[in-house]
């Protein structure tokens, strides 16, 4: 942020937004997010459903999304920062889709 700048001050430093792009950078823990925000939480077991990984797949997954994601006795939800991350998904993926090549 430039001094004197009036834009919101950015809470993050470099280095924790570039772990979150690594955190991102997997079809399994970008399918959990997913999952979690359009049915707003899920078990385990329906988890492991939607995903098709093994068990402990799925966990290993899961402990690394442990910004991201939270969990309310036997359910898993989205956090604040998973709410964020799931939107930049949606718009990195519209903007995919809008810009793709002709062929």
């Amino acid at each position: 942020m430039l001094e004197g700048s009036s834009e919101a001050h950015w809470p993050w430093d470099v280095d924790r937004v570039v772990n979150l792009f690594d955190v991102l950078n997997s079809n399994v823990r970008v399918q959990i997010l997913k999952e979690l925000a359009v049915n707003g939480s899920c078990t385990f077991s329906e988890l492991h459903t939607v995903c098709k990984v093994p068990a402990g797949t799925l966990a290993y997954h899961l402990s690394l999304l442990k910004e991201l994601v939270s969990k309310r006795g036997n359910d898993y939800c989205l956090t604040e920062i998973g709410r964020f991350a799931h939107k930049l998904i949606k718009e990195v993926e519209d903007f995919e889709n809008v810009y793709k090549p002709f062929g």
